[in-house]
This record gives structure tokens, sequence and C-alpha cells, in this order.
């Protein structure tokens, strides 16, 4: 099934922000590009439905400029359309950087600061970014992002910032997501690791939802490390499937392997829950 929307516009929008025209050029270029996993609610833990085709850039009634996009929603038991032209590729960062990411519901002077003074730890390379997102309630998300070398997760990081520098990042980190909590909304903690070998890339992101102080320091101390040792084993198997994007929640000091993305932009699930050893087509599932 096929459907179209206009997506983003320059109005004024509920956030009382207003997109530049160039960002919407922006937006119609890359999604012309390549094909674009079509969520829902912007929430990272949800497989994709479908994917984004095209997009044009039109002039509305008011003068006001939109986004019109055509997307396809996936159908059980029938394969997506593939076009040797177009895959999937996400956005990548270079190997050795950590940054920061966020999103709307840290546009204020107490967040800046925090966020500023976790960059400033974190060592990065570049400014944190702001992430808009669309929607009626949007998820509140924050997201660290990095590049490191299979095998390197765990030591990559501590490579770049430092232990010292790890236990006041970790404080940061907390504060930022205290102050989130609220009653019938999720708060994120994202890890978004753009991992490399021999040139060859696999997005892996790594969730935590509501994390206390805890569940952040095991991800570090061993979440990430044992993510390391099944990476070093399945890489090759993950790519070869064509797997471009790797979903992981981490909760309760446990690994739970969610799905994969491939380059069609087809969620890909664990065969077996237990090894995951392999993904398989949604469609199995």
């Amino acid at each position: 099934m096929r459907i179209k929307g206009i997506i983003a516009t320059t109005h004024v929008d509920l956030q009382r922000e207003k997109l530049a025209l160039s960002a919407l050029e922006g937006l119609v270029a890359q999604t012309n590009d390549r094909w674009i996993p079509l969520g829902m609610h912007h929430d990272p833990r949800i497989p994709p439905i479908g994917r984004v085709l095209r997009a044009e850039l039109k002039q509305l009634d008011d003068g006001e400029w939109g986004v019109e996009t055509e997307s396809e929603i996936f159908e059980p038991g029938e394969a997506p359309a593939v076009d040797p032209s177009r895959k999937y590729r996400p956005n990548l960062r270079p190997n050795g950087d950590v940054g920061v990411v966020f999103d709307f519901a840290y546009r204020n002077a107490e967040d800046a600061a925090d966020i500023a003074a976790l960059s400033k730890l974190l060592n990065s390379k570049s400014k944190p970014r702001y992430e808009a997102k669309k929607a009626a309630e949007p998820i509140t998300i924050l997201t660290i992002a990095g590049g490191f070398v299979l095998g390197n997760i765990t030591g990559g990081f501590f490579g770049q910032i430092g232990a010292d520098a790890y236990e006041a990042a970790k404080e940061k980190l907390q504060s930022l997501l205290d102050r989130k909590r609220r009653v019938g909304s999720d708060t994120l903690l994202v890890y978004d690791w753009d991992v490399t070998k021999d040139g060859d890339v696999l997005k892996v992101k790594i969730v935590l939802t509501n994390p206390s102080a805890s569940d952040i320091d095991w991800a570090f101390r061993e979440g990430m490390h044992r993510l390391d040792e099944y990476l070093i084993e399945h890489f090759d198997a993950l790519r070869s499937q064509g797997a471009r994007e790797l979903l992981v929640d981490f909760e309760h000091e446990k690994i739970n392997l969610k799905f994969a993305i491939n380059e069609d932009c087809l969620p890909l699930f664990p065969n077996d829950d237990e090894t995951a050893k392999e993904m398989a087509p949604s469609e199995a599932k």
C-alpha cells in the first residue's frame, strides 16, 4: 500500500519552531537519494512499518512551503520492490568521535548547560546537535553517538574520554534524564554506535528505557563488552543479509536483540530468542 502526505512545512508548529526552506530542501534531497525507513512516533524501539519512496517540495495555498512524501507500507508476505540504485544508508559518524544529540524536550537553559558540559566531558569534536521530531507528542530521547572499530566499543569510548571523565559524564547523563521523567511517558537514552570492520559499517543502536544510574553504569561496565563479543562473532553474518542497522535493548542487566533493518528498510528479527545468531525477514516472524 502507498500513501502520500505532507510531513514538514515552514509553518510555526506546536513546539513554536519554524523550519527553514533550506531545511526542507535538504530533507527532499536526502529522501530522494536513498530509502528512508518509515517508523512510528519517532520511537526507535518500533520496527519500520514501511519506507519513504520519494519527496517533493511544494508551495502551499497560504504561500508557505511543505514536503510531500510518498511512502510504501509493508504488507505481510509481500516483498517490496528492489532498486539496485537505492539503498538504506544511515548517516554515519567518524571513528573515534563521540557526541550528543538531543530533542525538543532538552531545549531549555538548564539542560543546554548540562548538555554542553556533557559534550566537553565526552571530548567531542563536534557541537551537540539538535534533532527536530515533528509529532503530536514526540518521545523524549537523549542520544550519545560515536564511531568505533569492531571489537573496540568499550575501549574506544573510555580511550576517548578517560575513566575519571566517565564518572562525571554519568552524573550529567542521570541528571538530564531524571528531569525528564513524567508519568505515562518514557524517557530514552540511546547509544548510537557506527561500528566499522575493514571499511564496512553497521549502525548499532542501544536503547535504555527510563534508565537508573546502575543501568547506565552496567551498560558500560558489562553490556558494551558483551555486545562487542556478539558483534565480533556475527558482524559478517548480519552484513551478508544486508543488515545496515541493529537495534539492541539493554534492560535489567540483560541484552535483547530486537531487530535489524536491511538495505531495503525491511525489519529482520532473530530466529532464536536465546542465541539470536541469525536474523529473518519480518514476514517470517
